[in-house]
């Protein structure tokens, strides 16, 4: 998996800015697709209607990562075609987390991915991974990894 991810790496360092967005998004929907198709309970994935539910909620989460990009419970509601409170339930029902919670970790495993495929300054890992404030990166990634970004990036440079 490591070779795969420097290669990747590699082939991105020479991309334009434009394809370089619509790959990570694709990577993005991809990842979070995976990670949280095994939170989805069996019934629930024959129900044709909650599958595309699914599959919408998570293409916002991973849009929401890019700069330009913000999301909102009203937001996905309108994507839905629901009221803010079913779509909140059915988040809720899908991945056990809260929208606001789902966003931070989207946000969170691509700094951590930023971080451990490129050199480029945490300070624009932080921007990169759409978060408004470097103190508020911070203190979320070191409550998520138990360490700063600049440890993460050392451990995790350290064992190529």
């Amino acid at each position: 998996m490591k070779m795969y991810l420097e290669e990747l790496a590699h082939l991105f360092y020479y991309m334009d800015n434009e394809l370089k967005n619509e790959l990570i998004v694709s990577l993005l929907k991809l990842i979070i697709s995976h990670i949280y198709t095994d939170s989805i309970p069996s019934t629930d994935r024959s129900d044709t209607a909650g599958e595309s539910n699914y599959l919408i909620i998570s293409r916002l989460i991973a849009e929401s990562i890019l700069p330009q990009n913000s999301i909102s419970l009203s937001y996905v509601a309108q994507h839905l075609h629901l009221s803010e409170k079913q779509t909140s339930r059915i988040i809720n029902r899908y991945f056990n987390k809260s929208l606001p919670q789902l966003v931070l970790e989207a946000k969170l495993d691509y700094a951590s991915f930023l971080l451990s495929t490129t050199q480029i300054p945490i300070s624009q890992v932080a921007r990169k991974a759409n978060f408004q404030s470097e103190n508020y990166f911070f203190s979320r990634f070191k409550e998520q990894f138990g360490c700063t970004p600049l440890q993460y990036r050392k451990k995790h440079t350290e064992n190529e």
